[in-house]
């Protein structure tokens, strides 16, 4: 019980010092535009009619940062994310909108740890 109690007072703690500070999170998804249901429904005793994309849908990455004012900076792009997508990312669309004191957090993707990523984003004058 004392190790739970240890771990509640550290995540209110964690949540306090985020909700507290200017933090923004970077994340990326991926989604198929030709992805579609394979089954509905329709009002008993009738049929259900539909269509469905004939050929397959191209994918489309996207990265987005949030901060809790909500979305700060999105890109779409129709190529999946490699380390020079990620970085263009970062110096042409986040850098901009980041403010003086911003803290980015990632998650450990490959790409997030290139050589490249700036080590902080107050490399741009903010």
């Amino acid at each position: 019980m004392r190790a739970f109690c240890f771990f509640d007072d550290i995540c209110s703690h964690t949540v306090t010092l985020f909700c507290h500070s200017p933090n923004s999170i970077i994340d990326e998804s991926g989604v198929n535009l030709g992805m579609t249901r394979l089954r509905g429904r329709a009002v008993r005793g009738e049929r259900l009619y539909d269509s469905c994309p004939r050929n397959r849908g191209s994918n489309i990455s996207l990265i987005g940062a949030l901060s809790l004012d909500g979305l700060i900076a999105t890109m779409s792009l129709p190529v999946r994310v490699n380390t020079e997508v990620f970085l263009t990312y970062v110096q042409e669309v986040l850098l901009l909108q980041l403010w003086a004191g911003a803290f980015v957090i990632m998650d450990n993707l490959p790409v997030h740890k290139a050589d490249a990523t700036p080590a902080s984003p107050t490399v741009r004058d903010a």
